[in-house]
């Protein structure tokens, strides 16, 4: 996987990109290129998705091994004086911490951005393929009605 803060960035520049599906919807001649644009990018988000799945895994389990190797020590202090006794975490505790890692948080939290973002792109293909579909049966329609006129009809 690439470095997270280009990721990041990279993912805040199409962000900003795909909003701008209205723009190119009412540009035909730019439809095209989107699409391979579009084509381009859902291939990339789909495999970044993947591999943040992978990287979140990875992280949450070093997380969860560092603090099952964590010695805690309980304190108790009894009629007879002050009694510590240590022990390991428990999983829950683990649980806890590696749900906490800061690490772990910002992979999650890129990785939804990813998800949302390539929900968005999915969207906008579509929207770009119907878009397509209509303006090529819009040049149909006024390609026979311009040859129909030329015949001398109407």
């Amino acid at each position: 996987m690439t470095d997270l803060g280009s990721v990041k960035k990279i993912i805040g520049l199409w962000e900003i990109r795909s909003y701008e599906t209205e723009n190119i919807l009412l540009h035909a001649d730019r439809i095209p290129g989107e699409l391979a644009w579009i084509g381009e990018r859902v291939a990339y988000l789909t495999k970044l998705v993947e591999d943040l799945d992978n990287a979140v895994e990875a992280a949450e389990s070093r997380s969860f091994l560092r603090a099952k190797g964590v010695t805690l020590t309980r304190v108790k202090t009894l009629k007879g004086g002050r009694r510590e006794e240590t022990f390991s975490a428990s999983d829950e505790v683990a649980k806890h911490i590696m749900r906490t890692d800061p690490t772990v948080i910002e992979l999650k939290d890129t990785r939804s951005r990813v998800r949302e973002l390539l929900g968005r792109m999915r969207g906008y293909s579509t929207a770009l393929d119907k878009k397509s579909v209509l303006v090529s049966g819009m040049v149909g329609i006024a390609r026979d009605e311009l040859r129909h006129s030329q015949k001398g009809g109407y």
